[in-house]
């Protein structure tokens, strides 16, 4: 049976699906006519990918940026000047930091996230992601992602999933498409199917309103650190437990084969081995 090329999880169709739940875009007005930007352009949002994936801040040239971010998003690129999805650098630190599930960069997820997206549709989000995953007949049945903190599941059994952890498997499909999918463009007839023009220059609208609704009753859930901290130390009391267990019964042993008496469980006297004219 041939496979289909629709739908295919690249960064281009993980970044069409940001946008669409980006929070309401507004402006604030100064001086009658000057308007200061809301922070939520395709471009702005981009930059934030980006400063997760390098932890740095860097200089763009405005409309280079946007036409490359533009393509990106249409998947008819897989980076560019400003565009560091290549960068080997970059993705081995990210990756160790996603692996090590690393506070810092899971709070960083977190406040983009808070910032940026649309709280009352990251249900949709997280529906829409696992239904492409699990309809992506290029991504195998056991590819395993990151679904809480502390469980992973494999691609087959996603849909079986109670909750969802946003910030961590967001991390990890970012980490799949860094180093899995480094192909950008084989997500561009996906992008075609999902996406539709009233007319040549006209802006780009998402079409699949049903995308997500093979996917039902999966709670989203948020990473708490304060809650991941007890956790932790919860856990290293109990090993701390064990190891002051076992020093002391160490201890104990070796304070038996020091001792220098002798005890004889069936004799009345207990002799002391330093004077062993007694035993006589």
């Amino acid at each position: 049976m041939t496979k289909s090329n629709i739908p295919r999880l690249t960064g281009g169709i993980l970044f069409c699906l940001f946008l669409e739940i980006i929070k309401p875009r507004t402006k604030k007005r100064v001086k009658n006519s000057f308007d200061i930007a809301d922070g939520l352009s395709q471009t702005d949002i981009m930059k934030k990918l980006i400063e997760l994936l390098s932890e740095t801040k860097e200089h763009v040239d405005p409309s280079s940026f946007r036409k490359d971010v533009t393509r990106y998003k249409k998947c008819e690129i897989s980076n560019g000047a400003y565009l560091p999805f290549d960068n080997i650098s970059y993705i081995t630190t990210f990756s160790k930091s996603v692996n090590n599930k690393n506070s810092a960069l899971l709070i960083n997820m977190a406040d983009f996230i808070d910032k940026n997206l649309n709280e009352n549709k990251l249900s949709w989000l997280v529906d829409a992601l696992i239904e492409t995953i699990v309809k992506d007949e290029s991504i195998g049945e056991m590819e395993m992602f990151q679904v809480s903190y502390n469980q992973k599941r494999a691609k087959k059994d996603l849909l079986v999933c109670k909750y969802i952890e946003i910030e961590i498997f967001l991390l990890n499909i970012l980490k799949f498409i860094l180093n899995k999918r480094q192909d950008n463009t084989v997500g561009h007839d996906t992008f075609s199917a999902w996406y539709k023009q009233s007319g040549t220059g006209a802006q780009w609208k998402f079409s699949n309103i049903h995308l997500g609704s093979t996917v039902n009753n999966i709670e989203v859930i948020r990473y708490n650190e304060s809650e991941q901290v007890s956790s932790d130390d919860e856990s290293s009391s109990e090993s701390e437990s064990f190891a002051q267990k076992e020093e002391h019964r160490d201890s104990d042993e070796k304070q038996i084969f020091n001792n220098p008496k002798i005890i004889n469980q069936n004799a009345v006297n207990i002799y002391n081995i330093e004077h062993v004219e007694n035993l006589s």
